[in-house]
């Protein structure tokens, strides 16, 4: 999530429900980096524009706590908890999109990660708010379709029972998120990915290990 705003020397933004000043550059920048991307804004910010009208090629996103409020073209949302969700929900959906497949359990971790990084100071800020449930609860969810579109891909044309591919996808979803909170709650200050990389690498040498004994 990004922050786009023009201030004046004072930092003020606006005066009496409008913008400072209108320029032409400034509006044409704002358009070329918020098309075909979601616009957040309240419903008095939404009355300045021309003729009061969301934003054309962008998902306009208001807030507003008036449940009559309901401009065409615009999803509204009484409070920011609501926004929050429906914004993590959206990143779910992208990530699942954009992970079809997963090669390897350590993909399936970086995948989740991906989760996390890409907007990393907004998702600390989350959760350490009171939408910490909200995150949890959608990161689980990430977790789980990660590692299960990787364990269904590895057991693929094997014998081995439904409950034993469950067993393994609930043990490792477990792991893979646990370990994302673990870091979460350490401020996010370690190499999380390059740790998991070398976990499953020790686990790999205790397997050969033991096949050799």
């Amino acid at each position: 999530m990004n922050l786009i705003v023009a201030v004046d020397r004072n930092w003020a933004i606006g005066k009496d429900g409008d913008q400072l000043v209108y320029l032409s550059e400034d509006l044409k920048h704002f358009k070329a980096l918020t098309t075909g991307h979601p616009v957040i804004l309240g419903r008095k910010t939404l009355a300045t524009f021309p003729g009061g009208r969301p934003l054309k090629g962008r998902r306009n996103m208001i807030l507003s706590r008036n449940p009559g409020f309901a401009p065409e073209g615009a999803e509204v949302f009484q409070n920011l908890p609501a926004l929050l969700e429906e914004i993590i929900a959206q990143r779910v959906q992208l990530l699942m999109s954009d992970h079809p497949t997963i090669d390897s359990m350590e993909d399936s971790f970086d995948a989740a990660l991906d989760f996390v990084l890409d907007h990393k100071r907004a998702v600390f800020h989350i959760y350490n708010s009171l939408s910490r449930d909200v995150f949890e609860r959608y990161l689980m969810e990430v977790c789980h379709y990660v590692v299960a579109t990787y364990i269904e891909a590895a057991f693929a044309g094997r014998e081995d029972e439904d409950k034993n591919k469950e067993m393994l996808i609930r043990y490792h979803k477990c792991a893979c998120f646990g370990h994302i909170i673990d870091w979460l709650n350490t401020g996010m200050k370690d190499d999380v990915s390059a740790y998991f990389h070398q976990v499953y690498a020790l686990r790999l040498g205790w397997q050969d290990d033991e096949a050799r004994i």
